[in-house]
């Protein structure tokens, strides 16, 4: 009976460090964390509350890392964003200065690959 209550204990403390409350009917406790399920084309089903929250539309782009055995992170992404930054950068990039820097940066690792002395 008491390693019970200890675990209980345990699992007590672990909810209120994370703050969240698993209910499985109603709203009971803080928070409730919405589950889903994937299809079997590998598809996953956002849960609306979220889509509205976060403003998620369909078309939206995510960026998809795992972080670990059982969890998966999304990041939402503007690749048109990306892409428009990404040329502006290179609008303002001196090309002959970036040749003349590669040039050094391949004759400094070719020095430190095959020990040439300056």
């Amino acid at each position: 009976m008491v390693r019970y209550q200890n675990i209980i204990m345990i699992l007590l403390k672990i909810q209120r460090m994370i703050d969240i409350h698993w209910t499985t009917s109603g709203n009971i406790g803080k928070k409730t964390m919405p589950f889903t399920k994937v299809d079997q084309k590998g598809r996953m089903m956002l849960p609306s509350e979220i889509r509205r929250r976060m403003g998620i539309s369909p078309g939206d782009e995510f960026v998809v890392d795992e972080l670990g055995p059982d969890t998966i992170l999304l990041k939402k992404v503007d690749v048109r964003a990306m892409i428009r930054d990404a040329i502006k950068r290179a609008k303002d990039v001196d090309l002959d200065k970036l040749e003349a820097e590669m040039t050094e940066e391949g004759d400094r690792v070719a020095r430190k690959m095959y020990k040439i002395l300056d």
